[in-house]
């Protein structure tokens, strides 16, 4: 197996030791291949791309907001973020 070595900022080596504390990965080289996988997988998905992905997620979400809210009023962003000042 090849060794791979890079360096990270400060701030985003925080951000990884959290994200593999959260998730349960046992080592930073763990969370650094599955992170590896998943951008491969992502990107060589037959006929798709990270886009056309984001626009199907995106459609899926305004479906379900226009089937929960139909006519009512969304509350504004501020509205729904008032409780946590």
């Amino acid at each position: 197996m090849a060794v791979v070595n890079f360096t990270v900022t400060k701030p985003f080596e925080k951000k990884v030791t959290q994200a593999i504390r959260d998730h349960g990965f046992s080592s930073r080289a763990e969370f650094f291949r599955f992170a590896a996988l998943s951008f491969l997988h992502v990107m060589n998905r037959p006929g798709g791309d990270i886009d056309r992905e984001y626009e199907t997620v995106m459609n899926d979400l305004s479906a379900t907001l226009t089937r929960k809210f139909k006519n009512k009023k969304i509350p504004s962003l501020e509205e729904q973020l008032s409780d946590l000042r």
